[in-house]
């Protein structure tokens, strides 16, 4: 091989090379700042319906075991103005109180991520498959 032929061919792999490594380290933070953002404001419209009065009264009111808590139309309006895909409130045994399907209201949530929260009380995000499918942050 000729030198003008290989360092043409050494300076193409070596540009290459690091347009691809620059391209996947791009997408990578990309990606790494978009579940960022979609975990805090995933937590920051939790802890607005988790400080909602109404949202409050009404777990109280069935977590007492008074029947008269209804969520399900309350919560599908606050969804309806957020872009959130969906938001489901549960009691402390993990029922539903509200979901976008209204069948699966006074249902058992699916998952086990929801205990470190109703045990610990802990705030965090996670990305699970539930009965709605798989949720991001």
């Amino acid at each position: 091989m000729k030198l003008k032929n290989y360092l043409t061919l050494s300076t193409v792999a070596a540009t290459s090379s690091i347009v691809i490594i620059v391209t996947v380290a791009i997408l990578y933070l990309l990606q790494h700042t978009y579940h960022d953002g979609l975990k805090a404001r995933g937590l920051e419209l939790a802890a607005v319906v988790a400080h909602d009065p109404v949202v409050i009264d009404s777990v109280r009111e069935k977590n007492q075991g008074i029947p008269q808590y209804v969520l399900q139309h309350y919560i599908e309006n606050i969804r309806a103005r957020t872009d959130a895909s969906f938001i489901v409130v549960v009691d402390k045994n993990a029922i539903r109180l509200s979901h976008p399907d209204p069948l699966k209201v006074n249902k058992h949530f699916v998952g086990k991520d929801i205990f470190q929260v109703l045990k610990q009380g802990e705030e965090y995000s996670t990305i699970e498959t539930g009965s709605l499918g798989k949720s991001n942050p």
